[in-house]
């Protein structure tokens, strides 16, 4: 996943570190970021996901949760 977004999509993650290395990754940001980035970044979170043969989640709804979220 980490390899797959940051060639195909430009997008950097980092993978967890010692016994959660391939369990979880990590999202992070440099500067303000908005939700258009969220937005962005998520989709192709979604995109990578499937194309590795993930299924079980409800596709778009991260961009739906993020457009129904409050600005804080």
């Amino acid at each position: 996943l980490v390899k797959l977004l940051r060639k195909k999509y430009k997008i950097s993650i980092a993978q967890g570190q010692a016994e959660f290395k391939d369990k979880i990754f990590r999202i992070a940001h440099m500067g303000a970021i908005d939700k258009d980035d969220l937005i962005i970044c998520f989709s192709f979170l979604e995109k990578s996901l499937e194309e590795l043969g993930y299924k079980n989640f409800e596709k778009g709804i991260s961009s739906k949760i993020i457009q129904e979220t409050p600005d804080v």
